[in-house]
């Protein structure tokens, strides 16, 4: 079985990559769970926490925005600055290849225009300046769940905050148990501090090499950069094809 375990919400992955045939998706880093079109989980943070965590972002002209299952919300800060932090992370080289990139789905169709304050938000996404200011948030909503992902090595772009208790690894857990799999015949492969769960939960880990060293390091396996076929070559090391 091949499972989609994703940071972003099933309306944010784009069309290229969801018309593959796969056998479930994991999303949110672990707030959504779908098995053959079944969903089995969808938790969403409460509507207090969600307009707390806007308030105090909004306080300091932090841009970001809301992941919906079905639409993603943002603040008209994010729209001013997110081109230049997309360019890092979408590896562009120029202004035409960073269009070709945001073509491709990620953040198309963003609403910029609609209250803020929503019960229907699984994970909200911010642009990260410092590690300072990720610590400031996790000291006020120490019961929340707070990760980081994007960038190139060490390095995180965006910061994250959603619902305690779940992640890429218990989603992965959830899944096996709801749909009878083996779990020794799991393998988790990613290149974000989001995937550490998963690569830990999973029989083998496995790290693309443009992850940070931390992953690196904790995975039984790290295989060549995402844009230096990776993916092929770690399904070819593993006898997956």
């Amino acid at each position: 079985r091949i499972i989609l375990c994703t940071g972003r919400t099933r309306f944010k992955i784009p069309k290229d990559i969801s018309d593959f045939e796969i056998d479930g998706l994991i999303a949110g880093n672990g707030c959504y769970i779908e098995a053959e079109n079944h969903v089995i989980l969808d938790k969403t943070l409460s509507l207090k926490d969600c307009t707390d965590i806007v308030d105090w972002l909004t306080e300091r002209n932090i841009g970001f925005y809301h992941n919906c299952s079905n639409k993603i919300y943002a603040n008209e800060t994010f729209r001013q600055t997110f081109r230049e932090v997309m360019k890092i992370y979408s590896n562009s080289k120029s202004e035409e290849e960073l269009e070709a990139y945001l073509k491709r789905g990620f953040l198309l169709g963003a609403v910029y225009d609609q209250s803020l304050y929503r019960a229907d938000v699984e994970k909200i996404d911010y642009i990260l300046h410092t590690q300072e200011e990720q610590e400031e948030l996790k000291a006020r909503f120490p019961h929340l769940c707070h990760g980081q992902w994007g960038g190139v090595g060490d390095r995180s772009l965006f910061g994250d905050v959603s619902v305690p208790g779940v992640n890429k690894g218990t989603a992965i857990r959830l899944y096996e148990e709801h749909e009878n799999v083996d779990h020794r015949d799991s393998i988790g492969i990613g290149d974000a501090l989001s995937d550490v769960p998963m690569i830990q939960m999973c029989e083998i880990g496995v790290a693309m090499g443009n992850s940070p060293d931390y992953v690196k390091g904790l995975a039984d396996f790290v295989t060549n950069d995402v844009d230096q076929d990776g993916l092929f070559i770690a399904f070819k090391a593993l006898k997956l094809i």
